[in-house]
């Protein structure tokens, strides 16, 4: 069924790619095998048995020391006002409204207490509601995360991690149907991966890890599963600063999604899958040996094949920054981003002779002003833009808020 074709890759690297599809594959589903997810929640509970309630204190991430406590929880709450001048992203008759929202978070660090034993867990939750008598009434998010690092000697350690989130929000999966697609539904996620670390050196180390995943939507749209692995190298320099290099190779497989020809019809008796091979190359530089300034940058590639005709492969370049700074009572945080996607089989216009390429933009601005310890004001700017050949991909949408926020 696989219609020979030009993956979008310059002409010399196309073919060695292609070359090592199958056993880059191979690879995806053996290194898959034996991730048993429920074993990290039995290593979570051991440790929380521990818990000493009298050691709580606000974790402060620069001051690792054996005179901090070994458990270190943070809290917060905050409240906001806001307006959004597109609910649903349309690209035409665009819903707008105020909102009121609230948010939660809740992070726990234990750190390393002679044991070799490190923890890391985290909660968010947020509900925004919107006034106007609209289309999208509400939207809200959970989401949860851990990590626990054993040392197995000098040099390496066993990593567990996890990560789960229920979302009601407005999702954008134009990317990867035949037509666009932005509307409210409902997705819960679940994910998780063990693997092991190795220090190379006091400042370096690399990580391997199988990683698994599995997404359920309500609705129309279809669930998957995403299996394969991930490689990175870390190090770290300057004033806490670190580079990191991250490639992962997957393969996502619909539960009743079918592959299409080269003209976009369905092929019935099929079933989709997706190989998918990303890197990223990220840099977090403190800039100043106080660490008030942050420049963050990161620079993604990704592959996807289907493993049909190829009309949904596509590519995909991007890059980010972030700007945080620092002084006495005010923070500043600065985002910009830019991705660009490219589909080799898929074409838009009357004629037909123009390629589907898609280019999507962010931009955050964000101050936050201290009146007292555990007592912030926020004002926020978030901006969404994609234009794209196809002009029912084109969005835009602003959004403005502001409020309180507490930790405790």
């Amino acid at each position: 069924m696989r219609v020979p074709r030009n993956s979008g890759l310059p002409p010399r690297v196309a073919p060695l790619f292609r070359r090592f599809r199958g056993p880059l594959q191979g690879a995806c589903i053996a290194i898959s095998i034996g991730i048993a997810s429920p074993s990290l929640f039995i290593l979570f509970a051991a440790e929380l048995k521990s818990l000493d309630p009298q050691s709580a204190a606000p974790l402060n991430e620069g001051d690792i020391t054996p005179a901090m406590p070994v458990w270190n929880p943070l809290y917060s709450l905050s409240t906001s006002v806001g307006y959004k001048d597109n609910l649903i992203l349309a690209s035409r008759g665009a819903e707008s409204s105020g909102f009121v929202g609230l948010s939660g978070d809740f992070t726990l660090w234990k750190r390393p207490n002679n044991d070799g034993k490190e923890l890391q867990f985290g909660l968010s939750a947020s509900d925004r509601r919107y006034w106007a008598d609209r289309n999208m009434d509400h939207e809200n998010a959970f989401i949860g995360y851990g990590r626990y690092l054993h040392d197995l000697g000098s040099r390496w350690q066993w990593v567990s991690e996890f990560s789960t989130g229920y979302f009601d929000q407005v999702f954008d999966f134009t990317t990867l149907e035949t037509q666009a697609k932005r509307r409210r539904l409902q997705q819960i996620t679940l994910g998780g991966s063990m693997g092991f670390r190795r220090r190379i050196h006091d400042r370096s180390w690399l990580q391997f890890s199988p990683i698994a995943s599995r997404s359920w939507f309500h609705d129309e749209f279809d669930h998957y599963t995403e299996y394969g692995g991930a490689v990175t190298w870390t190090t770290e320099y300057g004033n806490r600063s670190e580079w990191s290099i991250d490639y992962s190779a997957r393969i996502r497989a619909y539960d009743s999604s079918m592959q299409a020809t080269l003209q976009g019809f369905s092929v019935p008796g099929s079933s989709l899958r997706y190989e998918r091979h990303a890197l990223q190359l990220a840099d977090k530089h403190y800039i100043d040996p106080a660490r008030h300034w942050l420049l963050e940058t990161k620079v993604r590639g990704l592959l996807s094949y289907d493993n049909g005709s190829g009309y949904f492969d596509y590519w995909r370049v991007g890059f980010s920054e972030r700007l945080q700074i620092r002084l006495r009572r005010w923070e500043f945080r600065f985002e910009a981003g830019l991705t660009y996607y490219e589909f080799p089989h898929q074409f838009v216009g009357a004629t037909l002779q123009n390629k589907r390429t898609r280019c999507d933009i962010i931009a955050l601005a964000r101050v936050e002003r201290t009146l007292r310890p555990g007592w912030k004001l926020f004002a926020e700017y978030d901006r969404d833009q994609s234009q794209a050949s196809d002009s029912l991909e084109q969005f835009r949408a602003n959004t403005v808020s502001g409020g309180v926020v507490w930790e405790f």
